[in-house]
């Protein structure tokens, strides 16, 4: 699935990896299979996590004897994981200038 981030610009926008419907936008709290993509074709991959999601992850983490800790490059976390929240936090990272500060993947993923 690709989203435009705005109705009159075909970029930047989200693509989504695998398939998905609207009503199955977040499996557990958690999306990790998004990519913004920007007319340049550099593609950043993004985490959206909601904030129980991060919690849970952390203890899960914590009670296995990982990592006490929870980081991914990309990592945002909304009060609910839904297209439309995670179209207006892109764009609000992409005003503030966040994606000058990580490395682009290296393919261009949508057509």
């Amino acid at each position: 699935m690709i989203i435009p981030l705005q109705n009159y610009a075909e970029y930047p926008r989200l693509v989504f990896v695998h398939d998905v419907h609207e009503r199955d936008i977040a499996p557990h709290g958690y999306r990790g299979d998004v990519v913004v993509e920007f007319a340049t074709g550099e593609i950043f991959p993004v985490y959206f996590y909601e904030p129980d999601a991060v919690r849970e992850e952390l203890a899960s983490n914590v009670k296995w004897g990982f990592a006490r800790f929870l980081a991914e490059p990309g990592l945002i976390i909304i009060p609910e994981i839904s297209v439309a929240n995670m179209k207006s936090s892109v764009s609000a990272l992409i005003e503030t200038g966040y994606f000058t500060h990580l490395r682009p993947g290296c393919v261009k993923v949508g057509t």
